[in-house]
């Protein structure tokens, strides 16, 4: 990130690829930021470890994230693509 000489970094986790809802929240949050920082960068940050069985694999969600950056859908230089090596937990009526 030193490279990117970023003021301030927004990380936007998620446990399946993105869609357009995540897309234009993320837009916009850098937008916002950019009010008050220079140099805005996003850390794209895709759950690595355990998911449930239904979810999309690994694999196929950096090969979206990297069609988005391609594409311009995402900034590339302003994006950091890194996966979150955890499993995803998830939370039920008890633990809410």
């Amino acid at each position: 990130m030193a490279q990117m000489k970023a003021d301030v970094v927004f990380v936007f986790q998620l446990r399946n690829p993105l869609h357009n809802g995540h897309v234009l929240l993320i837009n916009e949050t850098y937008k916002k930021l950019q009010e008050s920082y220079e140099n805005p960068v996003l850390l794209l940050h895709p759950i690595g470890g355990w998911t449930k069985d239904n979810d999309v694999p690994l694999k196929t969600r950096i090969k979206q994230h990297q069609v988005l950056l391609d594409e311009g859908v995402l900034d590339p230089k302003k994006t950091i693509l890194s996966i979150f090596p955890s499993p995803m937990l998830y939370a039920g009526p008890t633990e809410v």
